[in-house]
C-alpha cells in the first residue's frame, strides 16, 4: 500500500511512501504534529485527518528495540568530536512589530502535555497573543492555542515568547500555508472591524 502525507506545522508533503517509509515519518513526528496530520492512500478520493484508531497500520514498534546493537551514550558532549556543525548565540536585537496589537478579550484554549489550560485574551496579533492569566510551566515546546470567537474555535500552533519575566505571552509558528492559520487571520480582522 502506498502512503502520502501531509505536515501543515512544517508545511511539506510527501507522496508515494511505502507503509515502512510512512511509519518511520510518523514516528519521527511531534504529538502536535501527529494531532494535525492529514493521510491518504494512492488513489484514495480524499485526505483524512490522521486517527491511531482508524491508521493503526502507520503506527509501529518497530525501530525501539537495542537488542544487538552497541549502547549510545546521548549525554556525551560532542564538541570534543570533529563535527560539521556549530552553534551561535545571537545578540538580542530589538526589531519593530510585525502586526499590530488588537486588545480585545477572548476566550482561549492551551492544549500541551495532555493537559488544558483555559484563559482569556488581552490583546493579539498575527503573531502572537497576550493572555490575562500566567501560562503553567507545563506549557513549552510547540502546543495548540484555541481562539473562540463569535462560539467558533480558531486552532493556531504556538510556542512560549523567550525572554519574558512572566509567562503571558506566546508566539504563532503556523505559516500562511495552514488554513487554520488563514481562518485565524480572518477572524482578527472581522475582531478589529467590531
Amino acid at each position: 500500500m502506498i502512503w502520502a502525507l501531509h505536515n501543515p506545522i512544517k508545511g511539506w508533503t510527501l507522496y508515494d511512501l511505502k507503509l515502512e517509509e510512512a511509519q518511520a515519518v510518523v514516528k519521527t513526528l511531534s504529538a502536535n504534529e501527529i494531532r494535525l496530520l492529514k493521510v491518504t492512500r494512492k488513489g484514495a478520493a480524499s485526505w483524512d485527518q490522521f486517527d491511531s484508531n482508524l491508521h493503526l497500520d502507520l503506527i509501529s514498534k518497530k525501530g525501539f528495540a537495542a537488542e544487538g546493537y552497541p549502547t549510545l551514550d546521548t549525554t556525551e558532549s560532542t564538541q570534543t568530536e570533529n563535527t560539521d556543525f556549530f552553534i551561535v548565540k545571537t545578540k538580542k536585537v530589538i526589531t519593530p512589530r510585525l502586526h499590530e496589537r488588537i486588545e480585545c478579550t477572548l476566550d482561549v484554549m492551551v492544549e500541551a502535555s495532555h493537559q488544558i489550560f483555559k484563559t482569556q485574551t488581552v490583546d493579539l496579533s498575527e503573531g502572537g497573543l497576550y493572555f490575562k492569566d500566567i501560562i503553567p510551566d507545563w506549557v513549552s515546546g510547540y502546543f495548540i492555542v484555541t481562539v473562540f470567537f463569535q462560539q467558533k474555535p480558531y486552532p493556531v500552533m504556538c510556542s512560549m515568547v523567550e525572554d519574558q519575566k512572566i509567562r503571558h505571552r506566546v508566539q504563532i509558528v503556523s505559516e500562511d500555508s495552514d488554513s487554520h492559520y488563514l481562518q485565524f487571520k480572518k477572524m482578527i480582522q472581522e475582531v478589529k472591524a467590531k
